[in-house]
């Protein structure tokens, strides 16, 4: 592997402390920046959409927003930019950047029957 590529596993949150460390880092990283409280991370639909996380995997792409200070941060990480992405509050100006990794798990686990 280069030094930009990553083995990364995609999969379902599946024992408390997972579920927990999810929603930490969806706070920290969406919400807590904002001032907004931790609970704020959460919302009605929770109980029945779809989680994934990228726990540690080279074909599909990766899309992210990415704050216009965080775009070197990305791009050594092997992202590409992609595009303008939303501008928040009115004032955050974001990136649209994504990378190619390869997913490894079973499509068993993520078919809903």
């Amino acid at each position: 592997m280069g030094p930009t590529e990553e083995r990364l596993i995609l999969q379902s949150p599946r024992s408390p402390s997972e579920w927990d460390a999810y929603f930490d880092l969806r706070w920290r990283i969406l919400r807590q920046p904002w001032g907004q409280p931790r609970g704020s991370e959460r919302d009605s639909e929770d109980d029945s959409a779809f989680h994934l996380l990228l726990v540690d995997a080279a074909g599909n792409p990766i899309v992210l927003n990415a704050r216009d200070n965080a775009v070197a941060f990305y791009r050594k990480r092997g992202y590409d930019i992609i595009g303008d992405a939303e501008t928040l509050f009115g004032v955050i100006r974001h990136l649209r950047m994504a990378k190619i990794v390869a997913i490894t798990a079973k499509q068993s686990e993520y078919l809903r029957s």
